[in-house]
């Protein structure tokens, strides 16, 4: 099918949907550098659909049409990917390699501060406030900003203190404060060539390029636990939905000391997780731990046989062999099972709906 459309109101629900398989058609090279049969990116497809529909809302309320053509075209789904970041090795790595001092400060200034490149290489002295510890982003002269809410003020943390404190005893620019060896302002080209590099040097086979030091100064940061609304001031993203689609997922992989709050909900330690076989009956040694503000100091271990209610099939689920309780000789072995935690004060927070714990007597744990 081809448009053959002259005016607007000729376009048709039909034409969109032609318009909408070519666009996410697979096509050769356009450049006709390769052979190579590249498919369109969602995120650019999402693009095109998204102004061509603008376009027809508003002749839709100009009352040139009665209806946008486009209404059944969806999106494509876009996959959120994981920002590249360098870990602590590769920093470590990567700053331990020789480099012009200019290019130095100019990757601490990324990664401490999470700014844009641009936003880095137009920072000037007026900028720099090192009595509050602050630097100030914001649209000057022929700079602007990325949007109104990347203007921002970013706290400095000791080292960037330090090594601002020293380009300002020495400055090579009376401008620019992360400036080029000559005393320029520092171009894009020139320093993702040295990032390269000295990533190469330094064995980072992990892409490298300049605005990696800024997904590494958020993720690090989330990693660390600190707030995702305070992350986003800091970048300078127009709203949290933003910085929640980049960086959330990081939270998931260092959130082990927030998961083990809940030990307390329920917690068996089996301080050997195997079986043993005693008289044709299975056995497994618990060391149980039960909620303090119940019974503190309450502990106890055992060997016991459990026994399904059900059909009389041996199955080990769960027993103990008490070695203390409150109000009994401490010294005695009191068995009990589930029915023996009726006492609030030291209640489980466990439970063995449908299950009947049977002591019997087994060696000493």
């Amino acid at each position: 099918m081809r448009a053959g459309v002259t005016y607007v109101d000729e376009f048709s629900p039909d034409h969109a949907t032609w318009l909408h398989d070519e666009l996410v058609r697979e096509k050769v090279d356009p450049k006709g550098n390769t052979k190579r049969i590249l498919a369109p990116k969602a995120k650019t497809v999402n693009l095109f659909l998204q102004t061509i529909k603008a376009i027809f809302t508003n002749e839709v309320a100009k009352r040139h049409i009665d209806r946008n053509p486009f209404l059944h075209v969806k999106n494509l789904r876009v996959e959120k990917k994981s920002p590249e970041y360098y870990t602590k090795e590769e920093l470590k790595a990567f700053f331990n390699q020789p480099m012009h001092e200019a290019y130095r400060n100019a990757f601490y200034g990324l990664l401490y501060t999470g700014m844009r490149f641009a936003e880095m290489a137009n920072l000037t002295w007026e900028d720099i406030d090192l009595r509050t510890k602050h630097v100030h982003v914001r649209s000057k002269g022929s700079f602007k900003t990325k949007t109104h809410n990347a203007e921002r003020k970013i706290p400095l943390n000791k080292s960037l203190v330090i090594i601002i404190t020293q380009i300002r005893a020495n400055p090579k620019s009376a401008t620019y404060v992360f400036c080029s060896p000559t005393g320029r302002i520092m171009r894009e080209r020139s320093l993702l060539h040295v990032c390269k590099k000295i990533a190469e040097r330094a064995g980072i086979t992990s892409r490298a390029f300049l605005h990696k030091f800024r997904h590494t100064f958020a993720t690090h940061l989330v990693q660390r636990r600190q707030p995702l609304e305070s992350i986003k001031e800091l970048l300078g993203h127009a709203s949290i939905r933003e910085t929640d689609d980049v960086y959330a997922h990081n939270k998931s992989d260092h959130m082990s000391a927030e998961v083990s709050m809940l030990d307390d909900l329920w917690t068996d330690r089996c301080s050997n997780t195997r079986p043993l076989s005693i008289g044709g009956h299975f056995y497994f040694k618990f060391e149980i731990e039960v909620q303090k503000k119940y019974m503190d100091g309450f502990r106890t271990g055992g060997l016991y046989r459990l026994q399904s209610i059900r059909n009389g099939e041996n199955r080990v689920i769960f027993a103990i062999w008490s070695t203390s309780r409150r109000g009994r000789d401490s010294n005695s072995r009191y068995p009990y099972g589930y029915n023996g935690f009726r006492d609030r004060r030291i209640q489980p927070l466990c439970h063995l709906s449908g299950w009947n714990a049977r002591p019997m007597h087994g060696p000493d744990s």
